[in-house]
This record gives C-alpha cells, sequence and structure tokens, in this order.
C-alpha cells in the first residue's frame, strides 16, 4: 500500500510538473501542419529529473474534427524525448510517455481534436540532444497534408492580397504585425551549398533581405535556415510567385530549421527574413542568418 501510494504521488506531482513548465519556460513558436522543425534541447533550467533539458513549446491552429499526427524523433541515440498535447484551455490531451531512448521516435497519432483554438505541443527529455519534431493534419471534410507537404493551408492566417498597381504586397500571420515586401534587398538565391545565401539584420530595424529563385508547380523546396550569431528572433517567409503564403517559420528558441515543403506555382518565389518582435532579447544585437536549400 505504501508503494502504491509513493507512485500515485509521484505521478501527481509529476503531471503538475508538466503543467508548470508548459506555461512558464520558452515562448511558443508557431508551427503550421506538414512543418518539420528542427531543435536543440540544452541543459533545463531546472536542474533536476525527470526534465534534465529545456522544454521547447509549439502552437498550431485547429478546429473540431481536425486529426492531428506529430512525432519527435532524436538524432541519434539521443536525447531520450517525450511529447505533450494540451488543449486551448491548456489541459493536457495526448501524451507519449518516458522511456523510449536510443533514437526511436515518439508519436501522437491521429489524435482528433473537439475545439476550435490554438493548441499547444511541449517537447522535452530526459536528456540533452537534437530532435526533429514534424506535424501532420487532416482537416474535417480536407485533404491529408504530411510532414513536407505544402503548408499554405491556415484558418487564422489568410493569403496575401497581390496589389498589381503598386507592385507591392502584406500578408499577416497571427501574433505578427503585417510585413511589407516591397522594401526588401533582393537577390538571386544561390543553390551551391557551400555558399550559404545569408546577410545581418540590425536590431531595432524593419530591414527585409530577400532571395529569389525559380521552380515549377509540384516540385519540393529543401531548406536549412540557421542563424550563426546574434541574438534577434527571426523570421523567414516563402511566397509564391501569385505572393501566397508557401511557408512561414521563425527562429526563436533554436538556432537552425532544416524543412521541406511544396510548391503549387510556376515562376519566381521570394525567400525573406527579417526580425520579429516575439520574446524580444534585452539586449538586442546585429544577427546574422544563412538559408541554403535545393528544389527537386
Amino acid at each position: 500500500m505504501k508503494t502504491f501510494m509513493q507512485s500515485l504521488i509521484l505521478l501527481v506531482l509529476t503531471a503538475v510538473l508538466w503543467v508548470n513548465v508548459v506555461s512558464a519556460q520558452m515562448a511558443a513558436v508557431p508551427v503550421e501542419c506538414g512543418a518539420i522543425v528542427e531543435g536543440e534541447l540544452a541543459p533545463g533550467q531546472e536542474g533536476a529529473p525527470p526534465l534534465a533539458s529545456e522544454y521547447h513549446k509549439y502552437i498550431l491552429q485547429l478546429a473540431p474534427g481536425d486529426s492531428v499526427t506529430m512525432e519527435i524523433r532524436p538524432i541519434g541515440s539521443a536525447p531520450d524525448t517525450f511529447m505533450r498535447l494540451f488543449d486551448p484551455g491548456g489541459a493536457l490531451i495526448a501524451n507519449t510517455g518516458w522511456g523510449r531512448g536510443n533514437g526511436q521516435a515518439d508519436k501522437i497519432e491521429n489524435y482528433i481534436v473537439s475545439a476550435h483554438g490554438t493548441y499547444t505541443i511541449g517537447v522535452g527529455a530526459s536528456t540533452v540532444g537534437a530532435y526533429v519534431f514534424s506535424v501532420g493534419c487532416l482537416p474535417r471534410g480536407g485533404t491529408l497534408i504530411n510532414p513536407g507537404d505544402n503548408i499554405s493551408y491556415t484558418r487564422s492566417s489568410p493569403a496575401p492580397e497581390s496589389n498589381s498597381a503598386s507592385g507591392s504586397f502584406t500578408y499577416g500571420f497571427s501574433g505578427l504585425p503585417p510585413v511589407d515586401f516591397s522594401s526588401a534587398l533582393l537577390f538571386p538565391f544561390n543553390f551551391n551549398p557551400d555558399q550559404p545565401n545569408g546577410g545581418t539584420i540590425p536590431p531595432n530595424n524593419n530591414t527585409i533581405i530577400g532571395f529569389t529563385f525559380n521552380a515549377s508547380a509540384g516540385q519540393r523546396f529543401d531548406m536549412n535556415f540557421s542563424r550563426p550569431s546574434g541574438n534577434l528572433n527571426l523570421g523567414v517567409v516563402v511566397l509564391s510567385p501569385t505572393n501566397k503564403v508557401v511557408f512561414q517559420a521563425s527562429l526563436i528558441s533554436t538556432d537552425i530549421l532544416i524543412t521541406r515543403f511544396g510548391l503549387q506555382e510556376s515562376g519566381q518565389h521570394t525567400i525573406g527574413v527579417f526580425q520579429i518582435n516575439l520574446d524580444p532579447p534585452v539586449t538586442p544585437q546585429a544577427t546574422a542568418f544563412q538559408v541554403t536549400g535545393t528544389v527537386n
């Protein structure tokens, strides 16, 4: 009886820890259906088991009847990861548990949500190390979106309108102000992996650095976006030839993003990099970035 009660108390304390961590640690990173994100779990702030690493959070917009599948896969034999899914009210509704390790993936599969709103995915580990996190969705009455597929689908961020008279356009994301790419510094995208496309974003500035490339409908773009120095939070957006948002993501708690997405239009696409003001640093620094990619 004593052993049972001790186990019960430990279970309750652990559950409380998950709820506290998901609300108190790093700012959440927005993702969409089809996203593939690479992150690295550094030593945790708590310094005590069971959470020996940082706790990363991602947020995803879903509606009643949507089915979502999420996977976290360690890069190498570590970290020993876990994953938690919270509903818009903050209640834990699905989890993967502990103890797989040895490079095995953890997955929450075909979970059907019952409410509209922002869902939070918490990722942590009993060890430190890098991981790949991916999200697939089957919207109710819609088409299956696998990780790596085109993720322009969204309920909260409509595609931008094109302004043929001025040649400028804007778009908006939930939690981010509109960005005008008409003033962007544009360069041709270099596909040589030994010569990354890059630049430096100054703090407290509206600088947008962009790169253009041509592609055909049905092709896929493999992109590696990194922040080698500086502390600004950076956003990256890929726009189609008709100014539709093909992909959007940000570097906030991590320094590297590796993803693949589909292209649905033929013509010139634009990659734009800029500063975002989610969880801004106390002392902002000029921040360098690099982008490499392939079309296939």
